[in-house]
């Protein structure tokens, strides 16, 4: 597993940490902020009821009728010290300031005394006129009060809140004259106001704190991949160094046995096939010290101007026999002076290793090579038909080690590898400041696109 395997895989669990606990906390803020909502607004609801029926039933009390029904017309409400008076026995200031309980019982306080000066309503008659009632703000005019009644009255709606003021809108009783009635929430939006910013305040220090927490702790969870990777590099550089010696020895043998056998035809397809495998191994072991180098960071290289023109073309030249051997047929494409900075030994490289994989896997009788400008990017890409054998979901597994195309493992042809080609190419590319990836264009062929920032 390389480095940036396991950045990403750290990166991985602290967003998938934090975005748990701002989950969590955001579930928390909005539980506490809409069930205080919830009870701010079924006291206000309350209140508007209670209002409705006083007003409503001290419409019904008529008191400027003849002279032989005000005596009828006394109704008893309950004022401090439980002295019992008529409606009409009452001053003006008890009847229309001190909001007296229409007498059914209990001593409670009205909504008209709870909420003092923050009550309104407006009459609408059936020709539109507006008359102001019960106005005990002495911040609002009637002209701000009616033309509250008149937005209200556009919106369509029965209940709601407009503005700092939550209005109830009702007909009384078989009368053509409809009652709205406004309540002034300034108080209770403040602490709704209030108690959100407190509980987003205290929300972002946690998830400040829990980021803290996750960041460090991060390091700790994926500490055991990381000491496995870094004992796993360690034993494939050691294997191969150790390999090498002995494949040395036996490759030289195998020459001087070949020598030694001239003579003997019949002999020679044995000390051929050995030979191969020997060469086999040899490029495997070299490709696994290549590889454990560029994921350990141990390959220096220099950056410097490189053309890639120049790399492309010295590239392609090379494999044209080799394609031509096989049947097929290299098709360049290159943009001229096409320059980036990078190792220019291994940007040919990683060329080649894409060329030779091109080349190997075409299924069709061509392989495409373009170098081209793209905005500020310069672009290197291999392009050939193939078999259709990897899902093009997947396409991200070509560049596991020891994954291959073919998922095949005969190398009997001789030409086939062992599935670390693309993965040498990848960490290459990333040491190289570059990014590679593989598609499938609108052709069906696969695609591997190399590009360098300019």
């Amino acid at each position: 597993m390389s480095d940036s395997v396991i950045a990403h895989l750290r990166r991985k669990v602290i967003v998938a940490s934090l975005a748990a606990v701002f989950a969590s906390l955001a579930a928390l803020i909005f539980a506490i902020n809409y069930t205080h909502y919830l009870q701010t607004d079924a006291g206000l609801r309350a209140a508007m009821d209670e209002m409705a029926s006083f007003l409503q039933d001290k419409d019904m009390v008529q008191l400027d009728g003849p002279a032989d029904q005000k005596d009828k017309a006394k109704v008893k409400v309950e004022v401090e010290g439980n002295q019992e008076k008529s409606l009409k026995e009452l001053p003006e200031a008890g009847q229309e300031g001190l909001g007296l309980a229409i007498h059914g019982g209990g001593g409670r306080r009205s909504a008209r005394t709870q909420y003092a000066n923050r009550f309104f309503c407006v009459m609408v008659a059936s020709d539109g006129s507006m008359t102001v009632r019960e106005k005990g703000s002495s911040v609002l005019t009637n002209d701000d009060a009616t033309d509250l009644a008149q937005s209200v009255l556009d919106s369509g709606k029965l209940d709601g809140y407009l503005d700092d003021y939550k209005f109830v809108v009702e007909k009384i009783g078989e009368t053509d004259q409809t009652r709205i009635l406004f309540l002034d929430c300034t108080t209770e939006l403040q602490s709704l106001g209030q108690l959100l910013g407190v509980s987003l305040a205290v929300g972002g220090c946690a998830l400040a704190i829990a980021a803290l927490f996750v960041v460090r702790f991060s390091g700790l969870a994926v500490r055991p991949l990381e000491e496995s990777s870094r004992k796993q590099k360690q034993f494939v550089a050691d294997a191969g160094h150790e390999l090498k010696t002995p494949l040395s020895v036996i490759a030289t043998n195998m020459d001087i046995l070949e020598v030694d056998l001239i003579d003997r035809p019949e002999e020679q397809e044995w000390i051929d096939s050995t030979n191969r495998q020997v060469r086999n191994m040899q490029r495997l072991v070299n490709d696994l010290i290549t590889l454990s180098k560029m994921e350990e960071g141990a390959a220096d290289l220099v950056f410097v101007e490189v053309s890639l023109t120049d790399v492309a073309y010295e590239c392609v030249l090379t494999f044209k026999q080799l394609a031509s051997a096989q049947g097929k047929e290299l098709v360049a494409s290159i943009d001229e002076d096409v320059r980036v900075m990078g190792d220019e030994p291994a940007i040919r490289q990683l060329m080649t290793i894409l060329i030779d994989n091109a080349i190997k896997y075409a299924i069709g009788p061509t392989v495409w090579v373009e170098v081209r400008r793209e905005d500020k990017n310069a672009v290197f890409l291999t392009r050939n038909e193939w078999e259709h054998n990897v899902d093009a979901r997947e396409f991200s597994t070509l560049f596991d080690r020891f994954v291959r195309g073919d998922q095949s493992r005969d190398r009997s042809g001789g030409s086939a590898g062992y599935g670390l080609g693309l993965s040498i190419a990848r960490a290459i590319a990333q040491k190289c400041r570059a990014k590679l990836d593989a598609s499938q264009d609108a052709d069906g062929r696969i695609v591997f696109r190399l590009v360098f920032r300019t």
